[in-house]
């Protein structure tokens, strides 16, 4: 009797398990996309790349950008001077540079995140490369904060945001990034 009861509970424990559902992997973590979410890639992109949206906050600042200065590394996955650039509500232009060092996160190989600040005023920061698609010329960041709340950024190149052709990139951010967004990018940014 004890033996059957211990064959049932196990056969019905087993059956259990086999029909639940896997616990959703989010996109920046899917071994199915990393592929596209390399460092390396990142590095590759030339000229301005602007902020389209983001999902964390609102800002008065608009026209957000960065441009690559020069790789500070050794290495092929080196730090990488960037200069960051956004529009005040006056409509003048601040700057500032910053130093962008490649990271690599849970279950990959190489570095799939860059380490930054986003200003002079905020922490240094990893975020996660979603997709970066050097074709399309766009990619997506992702960080959760200590709030565990996720942010998101979708970055386009000056030509991509000029012709208002929506990219890839744009499709992974609206399947993967539910929180509110905010468009960063006008008509006109320099």
């Amino acid at each position: 009797m004890r033996n059957m009861l211990f064959t049932f509970l196990l056969g019905f424990c087993l059956l259990a398990a086999a029909n639940s559902k896997p616990k959703d992997v989010p996109y920046e973590d899917d071994p199915q996309h990393f592929n596209e979410q390399k460092f390396s890639t990142m590095k590759q992109m030339e000229g301005q790349y602007f902020v389209k949206k983001w999902s964390y906050t609102n800002t008065s600042f608009r026209c957000h950008s960065a441009r690559r200065l020069d790789e500070t590394g050794g290495t092929e996955d080196g730090d990488v001077k960037y200069e960051l650039k956004a529009r005040n509500s006056t409509n003048n232009y601040v700057s500032y540079k910053t130093k962008i060092s490649p990271r690599t996160t849970n279950g990959h190989t190489e570095s799939n995140a860059a380490k930054y600040k986003i200003s002079r005023f905020d922490k240094r920061r990893t975020w996660k490369i979603m997709t970066a698609n050097l074709t399309e010329e766009c990619l997506v960041l992702v960080t959760t904060f200590e709030n565990k709340t996720k942010a998101c950024q979708l970055l386009i190149s000056k030509k991509k945001a000029e012709s208002q052709i929506r990219t890839p990139c744009e499709d992974v951010y609206d399947k993967n990034c539910k929180e509110k967004s905010y468009q960063l990018y006008q008509i006109g940014c320099e």
